[in-house]
């Protein structure tokens, strides 16, 4: 929505638009038009009527993050990387000053390994100045830390059809109203952090700022603390620059190499992951035939190899015979999730229905997904399973608290848990649950 005298004007939105289209290039997901205030009422009816001068109807794609994160890993493994998980970089190896590996911790078993390469390469988002100060505390200081959260609230609450673009009243941020399945994400926020990376929650005056700006946008609703299923929140690893508000510092990613030969990738975002990528493996592969003669048989393809389950939508035969196994909602949800990958859902149900069953009652999820995330997407914990495996931990009332117990049992049946080490995982996850509510 255009408002007078708020946020961005109707010359502004025109031109906006129409520089989005022009640098996305594809047009696969549709063409924006400008709407009059009526229009945008009978889209949206419960916006704020006073000051609406129309709107702008544009198209845009949604991705489960840490399902995209997984998706690439597994890329990565199928082109013959060698991955690990839970793997820590507890310090560097050097030879003539330069950098020429890791010592790596398993932080599951507290065992270490030595990994050697020619070339090392800090990716760590926001844990990227940990990794910087093992090679030197000068070089810890090229990242600017900045959080942002988001609420979770039932769908039905807000009675929204459309994701909305909304500013807030405190400060003129935008702030996005997001349709996710039964689900609205409402977010976000972007203020400096500095504290511990591992422990980054929604403070109550977060969630206030977002709280306040989706009432002002849409006033009829009278949006409540209580209304809020869980929140959840991430750090922005930016590369400094000479921007005050965190805002306003770019979003550009930029490529250090450090006096010993260590790159270190910083900023960007997660539209950008795959440019970033592209870049990242180019600077490589320079360092490489520089300093080694080593020259790659071809350049980075990333822009061109689909992620695992991407390349094609899938069939809707499979998406049929698998409603008819776990209903239309979750068979929806199951085939977004694992696109032309989900023949192997429908396999695992067809062999033994009971996998069709709900992990948690009235949500899309089912048994089969313990079998896929334990056997083929490295889930080596509960929590892997309940907050980056699926979103049990955002849209279950209790976060799934209740159901836990279960799930561990069935992912201890597959990766030899006693009772006791079922027990410390339900543990784990209820504090980590602490930290969306």
């Amino acid at each position: 929505p255009i408002y007078r005298g708020e946020g961005v004007g109707k010359a502004e939105m025109r031109i906006g638009m129409w520089l989005y289209e022009a640098l996305a290039l594809s047009h696969n997901v549709g063409r924006h038009r400008f709407l009059g205030p009526q229009e945008v009422l009978e889209l949206e009816p419960h916006l704020k009527r006073k000051g609406l001068q129309g709107g702008t109807l544009f198209y845009d794609c949604q991705a489960d993050d840490a399902r995209l994160t997984l998706a690439t890993v597994r890329a990565a493994h199928r082109a013959g990387a060698v991955v690990a998980n839970y793997a820590e970089a507890a310090g560097l190896l050097r030879a003539r000053g330069r950098v020429r590996g890791a010592a790596v911790k398993d932080v599951l078993t507290g065992k270490e390994v030595e990994v050697k390469a020619k070339v090392v390469v800090n990716a760590a988002g926001p844990w990227g100045g940990k990794v910087a100060a093992l090679d030197s505390p000068e070089s810890a200081t090229g990242l600017r830390l900045t959080k942002g959260i988001h609420l979770v609230i039932r769908r039905e609450r807000i009675g929204h059809r459309y994701a909305i673009t909304i500013s807030s009243p405190r400060d003129g941020r935008f702030v996005f109203i997001l349709p996710w399945g039964d689900f609205t994400i409402v977010g976000t926020t972007d203020t400096d952090y500095q504290g511990d990376l591992d422990r980054v929650c929604a403070e109550p005056e977060d969630v206030e700022y977002l709280l306040e700006a989706v009432n002002y946008a849409l006033p009829e609703i009278s949006l409540k603390e209580e209304d809020i299923i869980s929140t959840y929140a991430a750090l922005r690893p930016l590369a400094f620059g000479g921007a005050q508000s965190p805002y306003d510092v770019s979003r550009k990613h930029r490529i250090f190499k450090s006096p010993s030969g260590m790159l270190w990738i910083a900023g960007g975002k997660l539209t950008t992951f795959r440019k970033m990528a592209y870049d990242l493996v180019n600077a490589t592969q320079k360092v490489l035939a520089r300093e080694y003669g080593v020259y790659p048989s071809r350049g980075c393809t990333t822009h061109l190899t689909p992620l695992p389950g991407g390349a094609n939508p899938p069939d809707e035969s499979t998406i049929r015979a698998l409603e008819e196994r776990v209903g239309e909602k979750a068979a929806r949800y199951l085939a977004s999730s694992y696109g032309n990958e989900l023949p192997r859902v429908l396999e695992l149900v067809e062999g033994n229905p009971s996998l069709g069953e709900p992990l948690v009652e009235g949500l899309p999820y089912i048994k089969a997904q313990v079998i896929l995330a334990v056997e083929e997407e490295m889930a080596l914990t509960l929590q892997d399973l309940l907050i980056r495996r699926t979103r049990i931990i955002y849209e279950a009332p209790d976060g799934g608290l209740q159901a836990a117990g279960e799930i561990a049992r069935m992912m201890g049946e597959l990766l030899g848990w006693d009772e006791a080490r079922c027990r410390q995982e339900v543990e784990s996850y209820k504090i980590a649950c602490q930290l969306t509510r």
